[in-house]
């Protein structure tokens, strides 16, 4: 199942329930890392802080799209931005992507299941 639509049935179930506060960072977790470029901005920052140009090289798209998917991942925290001399260095957010790793965790825990807790949606 291609991520994209993974990521909309889980935002769609989610929509459904009475208590969406607890899901509305897993939303937002589906939502940031469902563009693929955002992904491998992430995949790419996990091994070297890098600046706008450097990430660009890397992509077939214009700087200005780079720099708004940097922004998106900045607002959300994903990512840090440092500025020296004339460069903006982004590097990853580690506690945050480590939070984020807890959450889909979480979701997709498997022990529960064998316990018998069941997760529907209403």
């Amino acid at each position: 199942m291609p991520f994209p639509r993974f990521a909309f049935m889980i935002a769609e179930c989610c929509h459904k329930t009475k208590n969406i506060k607890k899901y509305a960072g897993r939303l937002a977790l589906f939502a940031l890392i469902s563009n693929p470029y955002r992904r491998e901005i992430i995949k790419m920052l996990k091994w070297k802080n890098m600046n706008a140009g450097e990430i660009a090289e890397h992509f077939n798209i214009s700087q200005p799209s780079i720099s708004r998917h940097l922004d998106v991942l900045k607002r959300a925290e994903i990512v840090t931005s440092e500025r020296k001399a004339n460069q903006i260095i982004y590097s990853l957010n580690l506690s945050v992507m480590q939070e984020m790793y807890m959450e889909l965790n979480d979701l997709f825990d498997m022990k529960a299941e064998k316990r018998g807790v069941v997760y529907e949606c209403e």
